[in-house]
């Protein structure tokens, strides 16, 4: 018998105005670059550090394998413009599904309440809550297909990362 297992991953990215109104969505799918695939084998099968929670963050940049924390601010760039003091917490739902088995954050969604005006085109998931830090480990970084989009301050963008597991010949 062959298995083929694979993660799947994507995002979706709501941006609402002021008055809350839905100003732009975007829903992409999520790379596991070689930082966090490392990070899932050592924690599962050498028993290595476990981080929890994960934080989610936003950046410019386009995501690519060899992206890490240590990097941030020279291959990719995060966007700390926001009210919150540190990256929003991923708060991960229980898992669901017969053949795709998942979780999500939906019940609550990562938060950025936007004090300056930009643009953004991707999010991530990482093991530290300090904004624009470049230690830890970045897990998984997803880029909006359309490209970047813009927000001003006072926007409120939600993150809601989906995360699943499926075994191809199930």
């Amino acid at each position: 018998m062959k298995s083929i297992a694979r993660l799947h991953n994507e995002v979706v990215v709501e941006c609402f105005d002021r008055y809350g109104r839905l100003k732009w969505r975007r829903r992409s799918p999520n790379m596991y670059v070689q930082e966090g695939r490392d990070y899932i084998l050592n924690t599962i099968f050498k028993n290595g550090t476990r981080y929890d929670p994960l934080y989610v963050l936003l950046h410019n940049g386009t995501p690519a394998d060899d992206w890490t924390m240590a990097n941030n601010g020279s291959t990719w760039t995060e966007i700390t413009d926001y009210d919150e003091s540190t990256r929003p917490e991923f708060v991960d739902g229980s898992i669901s599904g017969t053949t795709t088995r998942q979780l999500d954050n939906s019940a609550s969604k990562a938060t950025f309440t936007m004090n300056a005006g930009g643009t953004v085109s991707g999010v991530g998931l990482c093991t530290t809550s300090v904004k624009g830090s470049t230690t830890g480990i970045l897990l998984c970084a997803a880029g909006f297909t359309e490209g970047s989009v813009s927000y001003v301050a006072t926007d409120v963008i939600n993150v809601t990362y989906i995360v699943g597991f499926k075994d191809d010949s199930a």
